[in-house]
């Protein structure tokens, strides 16, 4: 007998549930959440944007501590 859940697991939880499944009860892959065209492409260009984050808040950082030494 398979169970059938029509229920939405964290992927995480789900692949824990899955590995102490002895019974095979999840007999259902379920889909990815979203559907990337390019998965890896999409990483880069979050840790793209996260880098040029960091550099502006780093370069108003410096702007500050430059502008507190000057006097301004």
């Amino acid at each position: 007998m398979t169970l059938k859940l029509n229920l939405s697991l964290n992927p995480f939880f789900e692949g824990l549930a899955r590995t102490f499944d002895f019974a095979g009860s999840f007999d259902e892959i379920s889909p990815p959440l979203i559907f990337n065209t390019n998965p890896v492409a999409d990483d880069w260009r979050i840790i793209s944007d996260d880098y040029n984050n960091s550099l502006t808040i780093l370069n108003s950082e410096l702007n500050e501590d430059s502008e507190k030494s000057s006097g301004k």
